[in-house]
């Protein structure tokens, strides 16, 4: 598991001793420890030292992720994902105000979150925000998180021990799902998470020759990305800072017609699949065409996923059900 997160100049990683001088300017930084709830005696380089041992303390019982948001070799803020109960996480940030103004505290929120996802297998990250935090409901509305409603009077305040509520946002795997125009670089994914997802449903014939399949259906995914086959388009579906599985559509006038979509194992059962069905069946409403698929009769799981979603048995073409959404 990885306790170093890099996405251009900005870094989340676990605190070092040589953080003390910096973790002591950020955290004496008046609003910071306002709206954190720290208590109000300011710190000094000994706690600062102190607050390097309880992070590691937490990243060795499990506790979560401590991140330490660095920016030119500094630290400028924090950003902890703690494992509240099962698959479920909750965020926290400070960024100091020099450092502000510049999207590193959201894009620090969906490092962490997505690493929640990716890395531990979460189905929910959730940030709470005092309703006089303007600021900080405005990044969560930005990071795409979604308002879910108000706790009353679930904070206090340690200075006067007056309660506050809370403004609850929450964030979903299937959230965080996109794609991208497949290369010749991803031939070799692409054609791994497809047998990997036909072998997880137990689709393979006991006899077949793995190596032999691999290399056919491997030059027919070149000629896809080759832009050979007419009108296909295949992509490389991503969550989560991963890359996750194959999708491949094929668009004519009349139709927007899934002809494959293929997600590795460890990311099935999360609501990926049915966001970018979602998103294909809106594509075709919004441009007047049909929507439908060809499901192998041997595949139940995936059948009862479309159906699910609304479309039904028109017909069948060999060993597929034609399915249409009415």
């Amino acid at each position: 598991m990885s306790d170093r997160i890099i996405d251009g100049d900005l870094m989340l990683r676990r605190a070092v001793a040589e953080d003390a001088p910096d973790i002591l300017e950020v955290y004496t930084e008046p609003d910071i420890r306002h709206w954190m709830l720290w208590e109000r005696d300011l710190p000094d380089l000994d706690e600062a030292r102190a607050n390097i041992e309880r992070s590691e303390k937490a990243w060795a019982e499990g506790w979560g992720g401590v991140f330490r948001v660095v920016v030119d070799g500094h630290v400028v803020g924090g950003v902890n994902l703690h494992f509240v109960e099962t698959a479920v996480g909750e965020l926290s940030y400070f960024l100091r105000a020099s450092a502000r103004g510049r999207g590193l505290a959201t894009r620090a929120v969906l490092l962490a979150a997505d690493w929640g996802f990716r890395e531990h297998g979460l189905m929910r990250v959730f940030l709470r925000a005092d309703p006089a935090n303007a600021a900080s409901a405005a990044l969560a509305e930005r990071a795409g998180f979604s308002y879910e409603g108000t706790e009353r009077e679930s904070a206090v305040y340690p200075d006067s021990g007056r309660r506050f509520d809370s403004r609850v946002y929450s964030l979903l795997p299937h959230e965080r799902v996109g794609t991208r125009p497949a290369t010749e670089a991803d031939v070799d994914f692409l054609t791994d998470a497809a047998m990997a997802a036909t072998e997880d449903q137990g689709r393979f014939p006991a006899d077949l020759d793995r190596a032999e399949y691999r290399a056919g259906f491997r030059e027919w995914t070149l000629e896809q990305v080759r832009g050979e086959v007419r009108d296909s388009t295949t992509s490389v579906v991503t969550a989560y800072g991963a890359d996750v599985g194959r999708l491949r559509v094929v668009r004519t006038d009349e139709l927007v017609e899934l002809s494959g979509l293929q997600l590795l194992p460890a990311h099935q059962g999360r609501g990926l699949g049915t966001r970018v069905v979602r998103d294909l069946m809106a594509e075709a409403a919004s441009s007047g065409r049909a929507f439908g698929l060809s499901v192998e009769q041997d595949n139940p799981r995936a059948r009862a996923l479309y159906e699910r979603l609304g479309l039904v048995v028109v017909g069948e073409d060999g060993n597929q059900h034609v399915m249409r959404l009415p």
